[in-house]
Parts: C-alpha cells; sequence; structure tokens
C-alpha cells in the first residue's frame, strides 16, 4: 500500500469533520445532537462507497446523495465536471467565472446539508453543447480522464453512478460527455498501464460496477421500459434526523438559488431507477456483492464487538458515558495496518469522541483582511462542555510555528489564548485557485495536477490543528479548524468571513469596460485602494495592445491609511484593446485588481485578477434618447448603452404604468424578464399602450419552460428551444432592406464577427403573421432556425423580440453586437 494518507485525511475531512470543515464548507457553529451521534453511530458499522458523476452544479441528484450518505451511510461524492462558469444567473448580473465561483459554493453548501462530499475537474462551462463530440473538441478529454482515474483511486467507490446516460441524445453535450468520461474512467483506474505516474501515490482501483441514474424526464415519459433496471426506493423516513431523504434533499437543491432551483420538500416514496453500464451487474441491492461491514477490515474482529457494544449502551442523555470506549476502539483502529477503510474508521470514531464531549473550537482573526506586511492576532478559542478530562497540547499554524498550551480544559469552561501571527504566515493572495493562471484552452482551467484540480477550494490552506488529549490518552486528537473572521450583522446575527491576504494596494477600474466611439477620445477611471496603513509614494502606469494608447502615460500618486481610495481619470483613444494598469511601489510591480461577490447564503467571495480594462472603439452612431431599462435574470447592458451616451433608466414594478412609460424612447426587458418578473403580465396591456402610442419596446431572450405570462408582444407567438451554440455560425440576413440593417448604421455580415460563447438561445418557433422574421441560421448540420429576431409595428410605435445573446457579446464589447443593439434601439 502506498496511499498518501495526509491527501487522504484532506480529501476526506469535510465529511468526517464536518463540525471543523474545509474546502469553504460553511462554518459549523455548533456540536451534534445525541440523535445525530447515534445516526454517526451508525455509519461507523457500514462500508461502502459511491461516487455519483454529472457536468454542473445542480445535475446531480439530491435526494440519491442523501439517501445514500445519511441513509446509507457510505461515503458519497458528487464529481461535477464544470463549476456551472457558462450559465445564467437568475440572482445577479455575475457571469463567467464570477458565477462559477458562486455555484462553487452553492455546491458546497448543499452536500453540506446531505453528507455528500464535492469536488470538480478542470473542466471550464463554456455554454450549451449540442453533442459531446463539440464538447471533446472543446474540452482537453485525456485531462479529464486523467483526473477522474486520480479521484476513483483516492475515493476507492464501490460504485459509480452517472447522472446521465453515455449514449448520444437530446441532452446538453456537458452530460453527455461526463458519463463517457466517467464509464471510460471505470476501466482506466484499475489499469496500471493507465496514468502509471499516479501509482507513486494510490494504488490502482476498479469499481465493482458503474449504473446510470435514469429518470422519466430523459424518456419524455414515467411509463418507459423499467426492464433490467435496478429499483430502490429513496424516500425513507429517518427517525434520527426527523426528516425524510426527500425533505433533506429539497433543501439540498435549494442551495442553488443562483439558478432558481428552490425545491418543495417530498415525502413518502421515491423510486429509483439504475441502467447497469458496466461491472458485476447488481440482483436486488446497489452494492451486491460488495463487503459493507467490519471483515472488510483486516483484524477487526474484536472491534466490531466493542463498537457494538458501545453502540447498545449508548445513552442519549449522557453521550460523554461512551468517549472511554471509544477511545479504547480508536487505540485498537491505531494498532492494525495501515489501510483505505482503517484510516476513514478512525476519523469516524474521533469525530464521535469530539460530539460526545461537546467539544467546540473556533481559530478567530482579529480582522479579515490583511497584506503581507501586517502580524496579525489569532484568537485559538475551545471549550470541552463534559465532564471527561481533557488537555490542549499544541497548535500548529503553517508558517507560523507551535504554540505550546499543555493546559487542561475545564468542564464547560470556556478556554481562550491569543496568538500574534508574524507577517508572511500567508504566502498566497486570497484568490480561487483555478484562477490564479491563464487558461490552457478556452474549455480547460490551468488548475494544476490532478490531485489539486479535484478540489473545490482551498480554503483549508489557512488552518489551525489543535492536539487535544482526550481520558489522559498519550496520543492526541488532531483537529483542523479553519481560521476564519467573525462578526455579527443586527438582521442575521453570528457571521464568517474566510480571511483574505491582499496587496498592499489594489487598481480598481470604474467600469471592465471602455468605450471610445467613431475615433474620439473618452475618459478612463479607475481607484486605487490602500490596504494597509503605512504611506505609499508611487506610480501608476499603463500597457497597452492592439492600437490602444492612454494620452496619460504615467500618474505620480500619494496614499496613506486603510481602506483610503483615490480616484484617477485618463483620456484614451484608438482600436479595440485592452489596457493593463500596474503600480510601481517601492521597487514593487502590483497589478492585482480586487472584486468582491456577496450574497446572504454563500460566504463571501473575493476575486483577485491582474487588473484590465477592455476597450471597444465601435464605429457607430447614435442619438440622444432616453431608455427604461426592466431588468430580467441580471446583466450588464445598461451599463454599456450608458458608456454609448444614452440616459438609462432602471424600472420598477410601480414605473409600468402608461404615464411613467411614454417618458422614454425605448423600453428594453432585460434577458429572462418574463421568466423572474410577475409584475410584466398584469402591465401587459400597459406596455402594448405604450407601444401602441409610438413607444418601441424590445425584449431579450425567455426560457421557454418557465415563462410567466405568454402575453408578451402586440401578436402572438411561441418561444421554442432552439439555440445555436456556434459563436461562428453564420447568419443570413433575411430582409437587407429592412431599417433596422441600415439605420442608423449599416449592418453587414462581419457585425457578427467575434461574437463570444453562442449567437444566441431560444429563438421563436410559431409566430403571427404580423412579424417579419429578420434573421437566421444554425449551427453546422442541422436545421435552419429563423426566430432569432422578430419585428413588428403595432400602433404609432414598434416591437422587437430577439434571442440573440446581446447580454454577453455587449459586455464583451463586441462593435458588431453594439451597432446591431443601436439599431434595435433606433430603427425608424
Amino acid at each position: 500500500m502506498n496511499i498518501t494518507y495526509r491527501f487522504l485525511f484532506l480529501l476526506l475531512s469535510a465529511v468526517i469533520y464536518p463540525f471543523f470543515a474545509t474546502h469553504a464548507q460553511p462554518v459549523k457553529t455548533r456540536s451534534a445532537t445525541a440523535s445525530e451521534i447515534r445516526l454517526n453511530m451508525n455509519h461507523v458499522n457500514r462500508f461502502g462507497s459511491v461516487l455519483y458523476v454529472a457536468a454542473h452544479p445542480d445535475d446531480e441528484n439530491t435526494r440519491m446523495i442523501s439517501w445514500l450518505a445519511l441513509e446509507k451511510g457510505y461515503q458519497t461524492a458528487y464529481l461535477s465536471y464544470t463549476r456551472g462558469d457558462g450559465g445564467q444567473n437568475l440572482i445577479g448580473s455575475e457571469q463567467a467565472v464570477e458565477l462559477g465561483m458562486i455555484r462553487t459554493q452553492e455546491l458546497l453548501a448543499a452536500r453540506h446539508i446531505d453528507g455528500g462530499q464535492q469536488y470538480f475537474s478542470s473542466a471550464c462551462d463554456f455554454g450549451f453543447s449540442k453533442n459531446p463530440e463539440e464538447t471533446f473538441s472543446i474540452w482537453n478529454r485525456n485531462k479529464l480522464l486523467e483526473e477522474t482515474v486520480w479521484l476513483i483511486r483516492t475515493l476507492r467507490p464501490d460504485v459509480i453512478i452517472t447522472r446521465f446516460s453515455p449514449e448520444p441524445s437530446g441532452t446538453h453535450g456537458h452530460h453527455t460527455a461526463s458519463a463517457q468520461l466517467a464509464l471510460e474512467a471505470f476501466f482506466a483506474s484499475g489499469n496500471p498501464e493507465m496514468f502509471p505516474e499516479q501509482l507513486r501515490k494510490l494504488d490502482v482501483w476498479q469499481p465493482k460496477r458503474i449504473l446510470w441514474n435514469t429518470s422519466w424526464f430523459f424518456y419524455g415519459t414515467r411509463d418507459y421500459d423499467k426492464t433490467g433496471l435496478l429499483k430502490v426506493d429513496i424516500g425513507t423516513f429517518m427517525p434520527l434526523l426527523g426528516q425524510s431523504v426527500g425533505e433533506i434533499a429539497a433543501e439540498s437543491r435549494s442551495r442553488h438559488r443562483s439558478q432558481g432551483f428552490g425545491s418543495a420538500r417530498q415525502r413518502g416514496e421515491e423510486p429509483e431507477y439504475l441502467k447497469p453500464l458496466a461491472g458485476d451487474k447488481p440482483v436486488t441491492d446497489l452494492m451486491d456483492g460488495v463487503e459493507t461491514g467490519w471483515s472488510r477490515l483486516q483484524g477487526s474482529e474484536k472491534i466490531e464487538t466493542a463498537f457494538n457494544i458501545i453502540l447498545r449502551n449508548f445513552n442519549p442523555d449522557a453521550p460523554v458515558e461512551s468517549v472511554p470506549a471509544l477511545m479504547d476502539v480508536r487505540a485498537e483502529l491505531k494498532k492494525l495496518n495501515p489501510s483505505f477503510w482503517r484510516e476513514i474508521k478512525i476519523r469516524q470514531v474521533e469525530k464521535l469522541i469530539l460530539d460526545c464531549t461537546g467539544f467546540f473550537a473556533e481559530a478567530l482573526l482579529s480582522k479579515p483582511v490583511f497584506t503581507p506586511n501586517d502580524s496579525v492576532k489569532l484568537s485559538i478559542e475551545c471549550i470541552n462542555r463534559s465532564k471527561a478530562p481533557a488537555l490542549m497540547g499544541r497548535v500548529f499554524v503553517k508558517d507560523a510555528g507551535v504554540l505550546a498550551l499543555n493546559t487542561p480544559l475545564q468542564s464547560n469552561v470556556l478556554y481562550k489564548k491569543a496568538w500574534v501571527l508574524p507577517p508572511g504566515t500567508v504566502k498566497e493572495y486570497a484568490n480561487p485557485f483555478w484562477l490564479n493562471e491563464e487558461k490552457t484552452s478556452p474549455g480547460m482551467f490551468n488548475a494544476g495536477l490532478p490531485e489539486q484540480a479535484v478540489k473545490p477550494s482551498e480554503s483549508d490552506k489557512f488552518s489551525a490543528v489543535l492536539e487535544v488529549y482526550f481520558n489522559n490518552a498519550k496520543d492526541p486528537l488532531q483537529i483542523t479548524v479553519p481560521i476564519v473572521y467573525k462578526f455579527t450583522e443586527p438582521d442575521r446575527g453570528e457571521l464568517f468571513r474566510y480571511p483574505e491576504l491582499v496587496p498592499p494596494i489594489s487598481i480598481v477600474p470604474k467600469t471592465s469596460l471602455l468605450i471610445v466611439k467613431n475615433g474620439t477620445k473618452s475618459i478612463c477611471e479607475l481607484k486605487l485602494i490602500s490596504n494597509d496603513e503605512r504611506l505609499k509614494k508611487g506610480k501608476l502606469e499603463f500597457t497597452t495592445d492592439n492600437g490602444v494608447k492612454v494620452l496619460t502615460p504615467s500618474i505620480d500618486f500619494e496614499i496613506q491609511g486603510e481602506g483610503i481610495e483615490k480616484i484617477f481619470r485618463f483620456e484614451v483613444t484608438g482600436n479595440s484593446g485592452r489596457i493593463f494598469p500596474k503600480v510601481k511601489l517601492d521597487g514593487n510591480e502590483y497589478t492585482q485588481s480586487i472584486k468582491r461577490i456577496t450574497y446572504t447564503h454563500i460566504p463571501d467571495l473575493i476575486l483577485q485578477p491582474k487588473a484590465e480594462i477592455r476597450v471597444s472603439a465601435p464605429i457607430v452612431k447614435t442619438s440622444a434618447l432616453t431608455v427604461g431599462y426592466i431588468e430580467g435574470a441580471g446583466d450588464e447592458i445598461p451599463q454599456v448603452l450608458r458608456a454609448l451616451g444614452y440616459q438609462v433608466d432602471v424600472l420598477k414594478e410601480d414605473d409600468l404604468d402608461f404615464n411613467s412609460l411614454k417618458k422614454y424612447n425605448v423600453i428594453i426587458a432585460g434577458v429572462r424578464a418574463y421568466n423572474t418578473k410577475s409584475a410584466l403580465g398584469p402591465k401587459y396591456e400597459e406596455l402594448m399602450k405604450y407601444v401602441q402610442s409610438g413607444g418601441k419596446f424590445i425584449v431579450q431572450y425567455n426560457t421557454s419552460n418557465s415563462l410567466l405570462t405568454d402575453k408578451i408582444g402586440p401578436y402572438p407567438f411561441k418561444i421554442s428551444r432552439n439555440r445555436i451554440t456556434v459563436e461562428e455560425a453564420p447568419l443570413e440576413i433575411l430582409n437587407p432592406s429592412h431599417p433596422v440593417f441600415n439605420k442608423p448604421n449599416k449592418i453587414s455580415a462581419s457585425d457578427f464577427e467575434g461574437w463570444v460563447q453562442e449567437r444566441g438561445l431560444y429563438f421563436t418557433g410559431e409566430t403571427d403573421a404580423h412579424y417579419t422574421k429578420l434573421l437566421s441560421g444554425a449551427d453546422p448540420g442541422e436545421a435552419v432556425s429563423d426566430g432569432i429576431l422578430l419585428h413588428t409595428r403595432y400602433g404609432k410605435g414598434q416591437f422587437f423580440y430577439t434571442g440573440l445573446s446581446f447580454f454577453r457579446q455587449l459586455p464583451a464589447g463586441n462593435p458588431g453586437a453594439i451597432r446591431l443593439f443601436v439599431n434595435l434601439m433606433e430603427c425608424p
């Protein structure tokens, strides 16, 4: 056996130590209840491991994961190949990598509820893909296979379950690709000739079987043929938790708030059907042929007997009574030869010891944000809420040394010890690790070696390890505690932030996109933020690419005080391209920007990319229009329109009456507005009155399956699921003489060059004859869609519906998309 058990411990700790969780799991604020302790005791008697595999956050079947982890007590993990970067955002304007950060945390919160572990890969969600061939033309298949094999050899699942079929179908290409990778890795993980370099740290591992978790929605009917499928009822009621699996799973799934996946609790029978894909076929049980008891751990016969006595004698009114026997079981486990299951059982028993004593520990910073020059105060706080003898030994913090305490912990007396962490304890700026380097390709993050790439995050890199001796034992429990900053808010109570190492100074552009119209000059604005108290005298400089010109090449500055900001403005002209600001200070060069993402359902997030301002230099004619914008699921089009010189007001529900609307030249509905804004249905007549009286109403795409009303335009149309995912796919202008292609800007094929991620989505299908269809196109080899852009005149006004992905193209600064959107607004 050559497994690196230290690495194994880190991988497993999020489940084995859920109250001292790593990998950015929510910080636990309480010990386990007596019923939870009893459930975890049951799980010590369970041996079995399952890996669930799919493509995106929210693809997973949370009912299945909850059942496997909590009811069956198996080691259960979910591998999501992507972080959901290419999806939509129903709660804000974050897109791409920022959305991936949000959805990563939503998955971690879901696993915190349903008991699973969470892993990822280097794959980037590049948007909708229609088949696995397209997916693998963008993903690095061999790299992802290598990472999957590493994870299988590490977690050693007896069973792998895929959410999707490996056979191509009408689903997302990422979905099918995820199942194909899982099936390929099922065989490769047991083959010593596959990725042999991994065998320096891991052993080969061959799972018993791999199955597809089928569902009626893949077949379109609940009466699909279930011959040869394994049926499992996952609707179990768990008395120790007071909930059914379906209730816990709904709470888990509801963590995906950015996707609008709030779910109702389900109770009662819940059959699931699993189709064997490879390996031994199960007959009656998922774990047929797998040893799921103590006989799997060689030499554990006496341990099993001793543990079952603990189980029988457990006193929920005094869990501490179990501690002496649990310490004996732990000692006996440590006498066994090192093995995969030995390590898991030791950690499970250690968690029971902590829970039975009511032990609780925190490592709290005096402030959440600090620079490499700062020393930071750390408070170690712990409490033994039982009569069991306990001694606090040493505390370890990487690169800060060892704090020797050797202090008895009195029953129910909070112990505190202050420690000053020297400058340099944390060496890396706070940033998602998969974003530290440039992508290796459009579909792959540069996330490092497989053991790094599969991690959800690196919040465990800054933690304290506490040695605690219970019952006068000579061998301490080592407890990993995340180092956090704790604070309170009046309306939310106690909250936590993960520590943030930032540079002495940060560069924050006012906008990520600067519009420079028609060869003129534009004013660009950015601010410098001082992140510590020191006086800073330095120089702000700029480099550019592609003919962008900054007319002020450098600016001297002086700034002092933590949190102090100074604003700088400079003129820019030239071509489309990029500006890279940098600060020279004390012989060092700083380029980091800083952005924080804050929502109440996830931890505060920080992103510190290299500061960059994209410059778009469209040749575009505009006029002085006033625009009312109805925000939908969140996009950044209003900011772009303001940069083009338009007056843009964001409209609220009370602004949607005719008298309020008539002061605007144009009303624009943001993406998925008719999926998210319930007021639009009741305000239909007011909006149509606005159009009929001479207004212009532009509606951007909405999904077909969650419309709050189908009354959108003056005449009926239906929204289909048609889309064009290949951003280079040619589009045909169906009516070249139409004003929208001619005034105020002449639109040609060149205006459709350089688009990002996709052409568009959710085009219209059936349409009333009053509408003029203006564009058509298709992905290679598919039928042509002609519902991409509709226009009609109604009374004195005009109505447009478009599935073109302007919400991606305009913030990306695409000149042609900008010109076309201006024409929609200004079409005579």
